[in-house]
């Protein structure tokens, strides 16, 4: 212990029971305090703690030499202009969306924030994993250097990019002792480098596992996943943890000519059968009786919500884990004619759970098919490759009504039709006389802030304001932060252009 601590030893305990052994003091007392007279143990113990007193108010340092901070080194980066500055600050106070936006879009242009910004910058990385790498560029050498000091380093990726220990060392540390989360990365790593190798890891560890992070490695083997996954997968839809065996059953569905995969087209083989020929072949769906304990540790769920039935509820689930591959050569037609052919009766279902297939199988074919149909999830839309997926979105935003969060499935910024079929569709709807709830409509003027394109040659805002007086309810207050969106936007992509 240091002199302070022996002191306050001293006076807790009682100078009678304790032998009075000041050690080292701080130096700016130190020779007053070798004055004090110590033949009165109690009177040593006041004096010492007023010497201390008096150089703690007169600002002088006591207890324990610091350690000095290194200075902040020097950053050669261009920083930004004080008005770029001061639009990134409005950006920060304008939501995470927006913020994220500027913050990625600035750092594009590799530039570094003035100093005062830094702080606020290292916070949001904080809450906000996404930006951390483009805010290492904004804040630049001075702001990793502040992250150190301040001991929140972690806040920020490495140098390099690349996963956080540097040599085998450490990721064989880390594998051993590390976070469910950081060991997940470490087992990621290892199957884009050699994925049996690190199969044989797992494997290893696996009967030791808890079973929240039995399910959380599991889910690395998504890496480099392949047939020689399929004995250990078909092993863990037996774990005694329902969230394992579902990781399993998701992974083995994606193994083609998996044990799982072919139990499931067996199973889709009895529930499509066709009648008729030509444009008038009919596909109809036959309900399963029941739900045996094979399928149920393929992960078919035998218990239905609420008001559907057990047999809907069990074929929806067949259909939508069956490779899509299996109807056209099954059927020997394509998946615009098959779609055309289920009977009505039954497209609801076949069609719902051909769409969930397409989503989950990433079928750009089929998706193309099944978007238009009723009820359709615009999730297909995501699935197709520009420019059909621009051709999708428009078709979508003409013809359904509200349109949903079809746009959430197509990266902004848009193409100029999607754009202007978006906030026409927006526009209408706020004027007419029997517009839909307006909460139906509030996902898709958010997506409108950083989906629409900005510069000069776009009259957004002007659509907006000639459309204000004929507005129902509260559409103008929906679209204020829509109008503040864009004029921002467009201020900072200007100012960028100015400074490149």
């Amino acid at each position: 212990m240091n002199g302070w601590d022996e002191l306050v030893s001293a006076a807790t305990v009682g100078v009678g029971g304790k032998a009075l052994d000041l050690g080292e003091l701080d130096p700016a007392i130190a020779s007053a305090a070798a004055m004090v007279d110590r033949k009165d143990p109690v009177s040593a113990v006041l004096s010492i703690a007023a010497l201390d007193t008096i150089a703690t108010r007169a600002g002088m340092p006591t207890g324990p030499p610091v350690q000095v901070i290194p200075p902040a080194p020097d950053d050669q980066g261009r920083v930004m202009s004080d008005r770029l500055a001061g639009l990134l600050g409005q950006a920060l106070d304008s939501g995470d969306e927006m913020a994220t936006w500027a913050i990625e879009a600035m750092a594009a242009r590799d530039v570094r924030v003035p100093p005062e910004l830094i702080p606020m910058l290292l916070q949001r990385t904080r809450r906000h994993v996404r930006i951390r790498p483009a805010v290492a560029v904004l804040v630049g050498a001075r702001g990793r250097w502040l992250a150190e000091v301040s001991g929140i380093s972690s806040v920020l990726p490495p140098k390099d990019l690349g996963v956080q220990p540097e040599s085998a060392a450490d990721f064989e540390e880390t594998w051993a002792y590390g976070s469910t989360p950081a060991r997940v990365e470490v087992l990621r790593l290892w199957r884009s480098e050699d994925a049996a190798g690190a199969l044989r890891r797992l494997e290893t560890v696996w009967p030791c596992e808890p079973g929240d992070t039995r399910a959380a490695l599991i889910g690395a083997l998504e890496i480099g996943l392949s047939a020689a996954d399929e004995v250990f997968l078909d092993q863990a839809l037996d774990d005694r943890k329902g969230s394992v065996r579902a990781v399993a059953a998701r992974l083995l569905k994606d193994i083609p000519g998996s044990r799982l995969q072919q139990r499931m087209i067996e199973r889709s083989r009895r529930l499509l059968v066709a009648s008729g020929r030509g444009r008038r072949l009919t596909l109809s769906l036959v309900l399963p009786a029941g739900v045996d304990d094979s399928a149920q540790r393929d992960g078919i769920n035998p218990k239905p919500p609420r008001g559907t039935g057990a047999g809907t509820w069990l074929a929806g689930q067949v259909l939508q884990n069956t490779p899509l591959g299996l109807w056209e050569s099954m059927f020997e037609k394509t998946p615009e004619i098959l779609v055309g052919a289920v009977a009505d009766d039954d497209a609801e279902t076949v069609l719902g759970a051909w769409g969930e297939a397409a989503v989950a199988q990433r079928n750009a074919t089929w998706a193309a098919a099944l978007y238009r149909a009723p009820g359709a999830d615009p999730a297909l839309i995501g699935v197709l490759d520009d420019p059909k997926r621009s051709e999708a979105a428009v078709w979508w935003l003409r013809n359904r009504r509200p349109p949903g969060n079809v746009l959430a499935h197509v990266p902004a910024p848009w193409t100029d039709e999607v754009a202007a079929t978006a906030l026409n569709a927006a526009l209408r709807e706020s004027i007419s006389p029997s517009a839909s709830p307006l909460w139906h409509w509030r996902g898709l003027v958010d997506l409108l802030r950083l989906g629409l394109p900005v510069g000069p040659a776009y009259r957004w805002i002007e659509q907006i304001d000639a459309a204000r007086d004929r507005m129902k309810g509260g559409w103008p207050q929906l679209l204020e932060p829509l109008k503040w969106a864009l004029i921002l936007r467009t201020a900072i992509t200007e100012e960028m252009h100015d400074e490149s």
